[in-house]
């Protein structure tokens, strides 16, 4: 078995078109929380990201242009106690729809060897995890890089990862 076919989109209505699938592997690996919670149960950071740029890093003086800037961390997670830092320096992004980003703070560049240039790689990275994993995340900081050892959270309603905090 290679997949799962969960959807077919046909501008006929018959069983042609484009079809979606889920790998095989990330069936195996998700059916079992599935079963047990009714959801998957993946470990997070509880964190706000922002793709880094050329644009963005030669504005921030970042030194680097690949990774996810890590733009705020949620007071009191394994994220914060870890070392994890957000950006201080609040600037409006984006040309229709302007949205408030922090600056400053750390630059995820790879999670357990795995390079994060965006945020598919981000949590392409997570996929496998559980709360209570911990991974090893590499920063950009301040010119160098700083390895961080973070305990991964479980999601819920309250929590965030890779959205606004």
């Amino acid at each position: 078995m290679i997949g799962i076919n969960t959807i077919i989109y046909s501008s006929s209505g018959s069983s042609s078109g484009v079809g979606f699938a889920i790998p095989a592997a990330t069936a195996r690996r998700v059916v079992n929380d599935l079963m047990k919670y009714g959801k998957v149960n993946r470990g997070i950071m509880q964190l706000s990201l922002i793709q880094n740029t050329a644009r963005i890093a030669s504005y921030a003086g970042y030194g680097i242009s690949t990774g996810m800037i890590v733009s705020r961390v949620a007071k009191g997670s394994e994220a914060e106690k870890a070392g994890l830092k957000g950006g201080t320096k609040a600037v409006q992004y984006g040309r229709f729809n302007t949205t408030t980003i922090y600056l400053g703070g750390d630059v995820i560049t790879k999670i357990n060897g795995i390079a994060v240039s965006k945020l598919a790689d981000y949590y392409s990275a997570l996929e496998d995890k559980k709360p209570g994993d911990t991974v090893t995340v590499t920063v950009w900081r301040e010119g160098k890089y700083v390895q961080l050892k973070v305990v991964l959270e479980a999601y819920t309603d309250t929590t965030s990862s890779g959205k606004s905090i």
